[in-house]
């Protein structure tokens, strides 16, 4: 895989699903990076609406079949993301907190919290 994939592929995805976040990420969580052998990890986050998370795959999957890239995508609703990500052991949870947020707003870099669990908004709110 280049160097300009990942933006490309940013670039697709944003066209085909109008996500309202990217993230990269490694699996298993905490192993070694991702390498050209597994391709590139993506959680795409989209917003709830009628169309299954399953054809929403499917769709991103042939926007990227040109580039001739291993991309493992993970599509996910935004409400079922944030749900997610208040549960300790799940993927999402450690995708929010250790991924990297290729697209979404407030894009910061590596490490970004796109979506804070709801305790630690309101630990936030009562620090100030």
């Amino acid at each position: 895989m280049n160097a300009t994939a990942p933006d490309e592929i940013v670039q697709r995805l944003k066209t085909v699903l109008w996500p309202t976040a990217i993230y990269r990420f490694r699996y298993p969580p905490g192993g070694p990076g991702n390498s050209d052998r597994s391709g590139i990890n993506l959680c795409i986050v989209v917003p709830d609406d009628e169309e299954d998370t399953y054809h929403k795959s499917l769709r991103a999957l042939s926007s990227l079949g040109e580039l001739r890239v291993q991309a493992n995508l993970l599509v996910r609703h935004e409400s079922d993301f944030r749900k997610r990500t208040r549960w300790l052991d799940s993927l999402e949870r450690e995708i929010n907190t250790s991924g990297d947020l290729l697209y979404g707003e407030g894009r910061t870099g590596q490490g970004h919290r796109h979506f804070a669990p709801k305790r630690e908004v309101a630990v936030a709110e009562h620090q100030h």
